[in-house]
């Protein structure tokens, strides 16, 4: 009888046991698509523009690395959408000024290692691009200041 008992609880330790070490697996889905068509997934929307030098972009808060809180409405508002054709819409979302157009249209090409992309002319390589997220990096020569740019677009 105290086999049985002692076994019974030994079953019952390594059940419990069995139990706290198990791990749930992760369910994150791994993204299958490219940068190519993860560019072209929907419409982005600058959500962050940082330096790694301080800039005073408006003349009123002293210089800072974070430039999007700098810029007006009108600036960080806009949205692009990258369209299979290889062209690219800006669409104003709010106006800087009243004659301003509502779109301007320009161009994109992916470069075939998906490192980066020539965007209205200008080359930028591409820091991340996820379903969610769009980073390019650049810079910027202003007299004899380079400033190096990190710009985020969102969904």
């Amino acid at each position: 009888m105290k086999l049985a008992i002692k076994l019974f609880t030994l079953i019952g330790i390594i059940s419990v046991l069995g139990l706290v070490n198990c791990k749930k697996e992760s369910t994150t889905p791994t993204e299958t698509r490219t940068k190519k068509e993860l560019l072209k997934s929907s419409a982005w929307v600058l959500s962050a523009s940082v330096s790694k030098t301080p800039v005073d972009l408006d003349g009123m808060n002293g210089a800072s690395t974070d430039l999007f809180s700098q810029m007006k409405l009108c600036e960080k508002d806009n949205s692009f959408l990258f369209k299979a054709d290889s062209t690219v819409t800006e669409i104003n979302n709010t106006k800087c000024f009243s004659n301003e157009a509502s779109t301007y249209k320009g161009t994109w090409i992916m470069s075939p290692d998906e490192k980066t992309v020539n965007w209205n002319g200008s080359v930028y390589p591409i820091a991340e691009l996820t379903g969610t997220k769009f980073v390019i990096t650049y810079s910027i020569k202003k007299g004899t200041e380079t400033y190096e740019l990190t710009d985020t677009y969102s969904h």
